[in-house]
């Protein structure tokens, strides 16, 4: 079966004679032409249908020849970068605005406390996950994103996530909302005036 690769909407030459190239070689193939020329892949379809994590996904170790067609959209990389800053901070005032009603009703009981926690919790998980996909995409190209790089904070973070997932395994919500209001909500605080410019576009 014949393998259609499009890029940005143009259908690429690409040779796979024998049959046996897995899509994550395709990927490093593009990504090295495309490093020149300051783009990255955003967006991968694969036989109509669009992979939103497609980085992790299993298909990378499959052979190309399986599938009918693939469609990259790609993207400036400092658009992305800078979005991504963006997407960084909104989840760090989401975590800052929920703490202090989290720590109250975690230290009163209330109901409400486990789906307060739940988000501020999930917050901080994507807080990390987006720090490290910044760093490690922008690792290769010159843009100076921060007054400081993030990832000097995410050993302090991965700490406070682990003492916070302990607490919640031990249902002892006055250490929760302990971890909460005196550990993370000073180290997120640190982290923004520290890490971040003023502007970011």
């Amino acid at each position: 079966m014949m393998t259609d690769i499009y890029l940005d909407g143009k259908k690429l030459d690409v040779e796979d004679a024998e049959g046996t190239s897995t899509v994550k070689e395709l990927v490093d193939a593009l990504e090295k032409e495309l490093l020149e020329l300051r783009l990255c892949i955003m967006d991968m379809r694969v036989n109509g249908e669009r992979l939103s994590e497609w980085r992790n996904d299993p298909i990378l170790h499959k052979p190309i020849s399986e599938y009918s067609d693939f469609r990259f959209t790609t993207v400036q990389v400092e658009v992305l970068a800078h979005g991504g800053v963006e997407t960084l901070r909104e989840y760090i005032r989401f975590i800052q605005d929920n703490i202090p009603a989290c720590s109250t009703d975690l230290r009163m009981g209330r109901k409400s406390a486990e789906g307060l926690f739940a988000s501020v919790f999930e917050g901080l998980i994507e807080v990390l996950k987006t720090m490290d996909a910044l760093t490690k995409g922008v690792g290769r190209y010159d843009i100076d994103l921060f007054k400081q790089t993030p990832a000097v904070y995410c050993k302090s973070l991965m700490e406070r996530l682990e003492e916070l997932n302990s607490a919640r395994s031990s249902n002892d919500m006055v250490l929760m909302a302990d971890i909460l209001e005196y550990e993370l909500a000073p180290l997120i605080t640190e982290m923004e005036e520290k890490v971040f410019r003023r502007h970011t576009a």
